[in-house]
């Protein structure tokens, strides 16, 4: 099984700001983001749902992201309505 490398950030789409402590999943492997907005997971080569979760924010999901080589995904989620 090869395994690659999946990193990248998460920003409020309004303003940039760097989001941590952001959950972040691709297909199975979960990871939260750390005080810069930031992450990274290794998992096998393949096609993946991936996105995020925050509490302040709304879910973000993207279908059929093909990972088989180290790939940079940004996720920049809109801020919920409360």
């Amino acid at each position: 099984m090869v395994m690659v490398v999946v990193r990248g950030d998460v920003r409020d789409r309004a303003t940039g700001e760097a989001l941590p402590w952001t959950l972040v999943f691709v297909g199975d492997a979960r990871v939260f983001t750390d005080e810069r907005g930031e992450y990274e997971v290794v998992v096998p080569k393949g096609t993946y749902v991936c996105g995020i979760r925050h509490s302040y924010y709304e879910p973000l999901t993207v279908q059929n992201v093909e990972v088989n080589d180290e790939k940079e995904i940004r996720f920049t989620p809109i801020r919920a309505r409360l």
